[in-house]
Formats: structure tokens, sequence, C-alpha cells
């Protein structure tokens, strides 16, 4: 009976009331759980608290008699009421965990109480979490709120205007800090030593300014999205716009002294020992200031104030290097090898002086001169020497030379260089000056003869086949009325001979040295019309410019006095057989002396 009423009791407790009580009832036997179990617990109690209101409602409008329960306690009937709706709550919600394993009891006894306690639920507070990111997004929200204002009227983060950061600046400060990389406006000139030369922006009228348009990418950056900027860089750059006089650049440059210096030109110089060296160009420090001014100009028009003048090609340079002309110092150094001999040996010595002359480097660097890095040899000292050294010591056939002559009877006697007279040595002075000065140009050691104008008898000669080394030459005397003929150091021949009309001067033969310059067989001598006289002749050996030389011609005799009254028209008349053996070995050019 007393279960019925109990049971009638609860039956009619109030919705509310038995949401509290269970609720009581839960909370007394949740602190009998472990910590873990609670945790896990916990997730499901909202869920088993509805569960449990919708059993309660069912209970209001369906009672049934709790006769068992009566006999329990009252907190036990409502734990297992809460335990069982739970179970069922459960149940429904997670049908696959309804086979769970019991847990003891208090005491020890696996009831359904402690099978029920046994499950175990995820825990997921809502509440918290809601809280948590409400926070969050809250913070985000300040945080992003923050740093909008913090950028308002500035430039976003990581943002750079002509390598300068202008992060955080208003426009008017990004300005001044992008302008004030210009300095106060200067020009800096370095010049090849690298010594700066700076012009301040007054010294030439210097403004310098932003284009309008020079921040409009970053003004563009969108602010709203301004946390992007934290991990990106956005890097701008700009010409600063300087305002200057063009006509005060080039004035400023004009103006200022360079350098003094000139660039000298490399060069060849000879030096006393008969070598060249060369010396090198000088730089100098001089400079073409319009080409400076116009390459400044062009500078600054790009934006660029600081100029290297060495990119300007401004300087003034040599036009001659060093490496340009040591070749032709290597050239002219070979001239100390030249060596040039003249040879005057091929010479009948009794008549003519012999020898050679030599010119080496020595004397050769006395005449060489470098004029703009050419080798200039002094002509004039070379004539001289030639004069000098072969015509003034070799020459015979000049006006008024007289050789001293050893005469076959009358020892030695002075011979003059009479007016008719051909014999004789001349040099070609010029012409032997320039083949000296083209051997020394030619850089060529030689051997050589002068050139001559005149040449006396050759003792050797390749074109007439012979090589004489002893004197030869024909000798006259009209004292003696007698010619004597050597031949290679050894008497030839001796005759008597008939010379000029003694005592009548237009036939009188000459003294003088002539040579045989031709031989002809016969011949007819004189001209009946100018001389008055033929006269056929087998032999004749003209011996100079008038007429004159060595023929036969009968006489009744020769020698002694005939000449003085049966004498010749200035020629030697000689034998025939005498005249005929010198004929055979007479050579063209052989001298004939003819002395007093």
């Amino acid at each position: 009976m007393s279960e019925n009423t109990s049971s009638g009791e609860n039956e009619n407790l109030s919705k509310q009331e038995i949401y509290k009580r269970i609720k009581e009832s839960l909370n007394d036997d949740m602190q009998k759980i472990s910590d873990s179990e609670r945790e896990n617990t916990n997730t499901y109690t909202v869920v088993a608290l509805e569960e449990s209101e919708n059993d309660v409602k069912t209970k209001e409008e369906k009672p049934e008699n709790l006769k068992s329960e009566r006999a329990k306690p009252e907190k036990e009937k409502n734990s297992a009421k809460l335990l069982s709706a739970v179970k069922k709550a459960n149940e429904k919600t997670f049908p696959d965990k309804k086979d769970n394993k019991t847990l003891p009891d208090d005491d020890g006894e696996d009831d359904e109480y402690s099978e029920e306690k046994s499950i175990s639920l995820p825990k997921f507070d809502f509440l918290t979490a809601g809280i948590i990111l409400s926070a969050f997004i809250s913070a985000l929200v300040l945080v992003y709120c923050i740093g909008l204002f913090s950028y308002s009227g500035k430039y976003l983060p990581n943002t750079y205007m002509n390598g300068i950061d202008i992060s955080k600046m208003t426009k008017e400060q990004a300005e001044e800090a992008v302008l004030s990389q210009a300095g106060n406006n200067q020009i800096t000139i370095i010049d090849k030593d690298g010594k700066s030369v700076v012009f301040e922006g007054d010294d030439y009228g210097s403004k310098v300014a932003l284009p309008l348009d020079a921040f409009d990418g970053a003004d563009g950056e969108d602010h709203a999205l301004w946390f992007n900027k934290l991990f990106e860089t956005t890097a701008y750059n700009t010409v600063i716009e300087n305002t200057y006089s063009e006509d005060s650049v080039i004035k400023m440059i004009k103006d200022y002294p360079w350098g003094s210096e000139p660039a000298t030109n490399a060069e060849i110089v000879s030096n006393p020992d008969g070598t060249f060296t060369v010396n090198p160009e000088n730089m100098g420090n001089m400079v073409k200031k319009d080409k400076l001014a116009s390459y400044t100009l062009e500078c600054l028009r790009n934006g660029q104030t600081t100029i290297d003048m060495s990119q300007a090609d401004c300087y003034e340079l040599p036009t001659v290097y060093a490496s340009d002309l040591q070749p032709t110092a290597d050239t002219y150094n070979t001239i100390g090898g030249v060596t040039v001999t003249f040879d005057m040996t091929n010479r009948e010595e009794i008549l003519d002086p012999v020898g050679t002359e030599t010119i080496d480097y020595k004397t050769i660097a006395g005449w060489v001169d470098v004029i703009d890095n050419k080798l200039i040899i002094d002509r004039g000292q070379a004539v001289d020497w030639v004069q000098t050294h072969i015509a003034d010591k070799y020459d015979t056939y000049v006006a008024g030379y007289t050789r001293k002559f050893e005469t076959t009877l009358d020892g030695v006697v002075d011979v003059p260089l009479s007016p008719t007279s051909i014999y004789g040595w001349q040099t070609d002075v010029a012409s032997t000056a320039q083949r000296l000065l083209n051997c020394i140009e030619n850089r060529e050691s030689a051997t050589i003869e002068p050139v001559y104008l005149q040449e006396g008898f050759r003792m050797r000669s390749d074109a007439e086949g012979y090589n004489y080394t002893g004197k030869t030459y024909v000798e006259v005397s009209i004292t003696h009325q007698t010619l004597w003929y050597y031949v290679n150091g050894e008497l030839f021949l001796e005759t008597p001979c008939v010379t000029g009309m003694k005592n009548d001067p237009s036939r009188a033969t000459n003294p003088g040295v002539f040579y045989v310059w031709n031989k002809q067989s016969p011949a007819v001598l004189g001209r009946m019309e100018v001389e008055g006289y033929e006269a056929p002749v087998t032999f004749w050996m003209p011996i100079d410019n008038i007429g004159i030389g060595l023929h036969d011609l009968y006489h009744y005799s020769y020698g002694g006095n005939v000449y003085e009254y049966e004498g010749s028209h200035g020629c030697v008349n000689l034998p025939y057989n005498a005249v005929q053996q010198i004929y055979n070995q007479m050579v063209i050019g052989t001298p004939v002396i003819i002395t007093p």
C-alpha cells in the first residue's frame, strides 16, 4: 500500500520538481565517478536530461504503480530513474553503445545501477567552445582594426620607394625621405685617379622635386587588406626631377681647373752608344671641357648625379703610344750592327792612292735623328763624310792635282794634271752618299765601291778578262824619246819613239797622265779638210780627247833628236813591230804617263 502511495506521489510530482530532483541525484552520483569517467560522461549529460524530461511527460500522461520502488529510499529511486533515462537516451542517440560492460557499485555487486554507471560518453562543451571562438574572433577583429587604424593615411608595411622604406609614413614624410636621397642636389665628378670633385646644387641652380604621379602605385594599395603586406614587399621607383640651368652646368664645368699637364706622345730617342729607346707616352690630365660638359648634361637628364670622367672620353690623350713605336725602335737598333766599307783597292797604285774606308754605327748614330718617330739620317753629314773620307783622299781627276811619279830613268817627278789629261778617279759624292744612306736605311752591312764620275785604270776586270797584281802602264819620256810598257809589274817592251815637233807648240806632245780609251786597226788619222793631211796607220790607240794617241808611222829612225826636226803632230810615233806588240797586249784603260 505504501509503495503504491509513494508511486502515486512520484507520479503526481510536477515536471519541474522531477527535473530538479533528477539533477540533484545525478550530481551526487557523479561525485562517485572517477575523474576520467566524469569527463567521458559529461558529454552526454544534456542529452540524458533532455531525454528525462520527455520521460517525465510520459509518466504524467500515463501513471503507473511503482510497487517495488516504494521500498527504496527516495534518493535511490530517483538515481535509478535518472540512470534509466540516461540509458534510454543513450540507446536512442548512440545505438552502437548498448553493450557496455558493467562496473561494480560500492558494495562490489554488479547490478543495474552499476551497469548504468559504466556508460562512457565523450565530452563536448559547446558553451566553452563558443566562448573561445567568440574571443578568438573578437581578438582578430581587434587586431585588424588596430592595424587598419595604424596604417590609416600612411603607407602599408614593406613598402619601398627608390630603395627607401616608407612603411607607416605619410605621403609628406615619404616625399621628404625620398628627396633627402638627393642630398643637396650635389653633382659628384670622379676623375680617372679616383679623386672626387663635388659641385653643390647652388653652383648650377638646382632644385629637386618628385613627379606628380611618383606615389600613385603606393597610394593605390588596398588598406583593407593591410595584413597581406606583412608577408610581401612592394618596391616602387621614381625619377627625382632635378630642375637646373644647363647653361649654368656648362659654365660650371668650363670654369673648373681640371688639369694643366698636357698629354705627350711616346717618342724614339737615340742614345750616345748608337742604340734607340722609346720614351713612353704621358697621359697628362688635361680635359676636353666641352665633351665633359655634354656628358654631364646627359647624365643629369637621366637622373644620374655621379659622373665618371673615365666613361666620358673627355681626356686629352696621346696620339702615339710606346707600343706603337717599339717595333720601329727595334728596327732602328739594328743600325748598331750596320758597317759599310768603301773599297778603293782596284786601282793602279803607282798612279792612284788605294785603300778602304769603313763607317760604323758610332759615326752613323751622329747622323741619325728621330723626327715624328721616323728615322731621319742627316744627308748633309753623309755627304760630308764621303767628301772627306773618299773624294778628298782618293780622287785624282781633280783640277790642280799633281802626281808623284817614279820614272824609269829620272827618279820621282811631279806630273801635273794637264788640260788635256783624261786619266784619274773622280767620285760622285752625292750618289755615293746616297748609296751609303741606302745601306743604313736597309740595315745592310756591305763592302761597296763609291760611285764615280770618272774612273781610272782597274787592275782587275772580269769584263776584259785580266787581273793585274803589279804595275801596268805605259811611260813615255819626251826628253829620252823612249816608251816603256810595264805589264803586271814587269817591263813588257821598251822602244824608241818620236813625239811632237819640239819647236812647234801647235804640234807639241803635252806631258800628263792619259789612258788608252780605244783600239782600232787599221785607221786613217787626220782629215785633209781640217788638219790638212791624212795618214793611214795599221794600229791606232787614242789617249786623249783631241786626237793624240799611239800608232805606227814610218820614220827613218826613232828616238834621239828626230822629234826636233821630224816630230809628229803631237802623237807618239812607234816602229811597226813595237806598236804591233803593244797593240796586241794593250787593254782598254791602261794609263799612259808622258813626262817632260
